[in-house]
């Protein structure tokens, strides 16, 4: 049975973030200082596989977004703004 998991990801260049296999993203926020939330949607017996997420701050170089998937846009509570992307 599938089941909406939550993953927090540091606020760094990129992360690699332990997942089940053929899960679907669903949103992400801010969690706090320093880092954003995700939600997906997961099979919780899936065998667990690594996923690399990138994150980029608006007006920061973003050199592979084109070739990556687009996740989401976090506005933050200071003021930054960061886009989520994933291989």
């Amino acid at each position: 049975m599938k089941t909406i998991w939550k993953f927090n990801i540091p606020i760094t260049d990129e992360v690699d973030i332990i997942m089940p296999r053929l899960s679907r993203i669903l949103s992400v926020a801010e969690a706090g200082f320093a880092s954003l939330s995700v939600w997906a949607l997961v099979d919780p017996d899936m065998p667990r596989t690594s996923r690399k997420f990138y994150i980029y701050g608006t007006g920061h170089p973003a050199p592979h977004a084109d070739t990556q998937i687009y996740v989401g846009t976090v506005p933050m509570t200071n003021g930054l703004v960061f886009h989520l992307f994933r291989e």
